[in-house]
């Protein structure tokens, strides 16, 4: 599920899926999520994926369909903006 999936949590596990991708997971609703999956034998395992990353993957589908039904030009930003894309790079353990 694109986007925040916190809401549908107690769904994913009613429908009996082994895992549930979703993005933007907040920490208690996901904690008491695992902890009653525990109960039931694990599942579903919970993914949390960047919230951009789990809508960027179908844009250039969408340009496409849009395009396509309304007869206009689209065109799908390169522009990335996920505040999860930096990297500090460690510095060695010094006593």
């Amino acid at each position: 599920l694109g986007g925040s999936g916190d809401a549908f949590l107690d769904d994913a596990a009613a429908a009996g899926v082994d895992a549930y991708v979703t993005a933007d997971l907040r920490h208690h609703p996901a904690s008491e999520a695992r902890e009653a999956a525990l109960l039931r034998g694990g599942k579903p395992y919970l993914v949390n994926v960047s919230h951009a990353a789990s809508e960027s993957l179908w844009l250039d589908d969408a340009a496409t369909a849009v395009a396509s039904a309304f007869s206009v030009t689209t065109s799908v930003s390169t522009l990335n903006t996920d505040p999860w894309t930096g990297r500090v790079p460690s510095s060695p353990f010094k006593e």
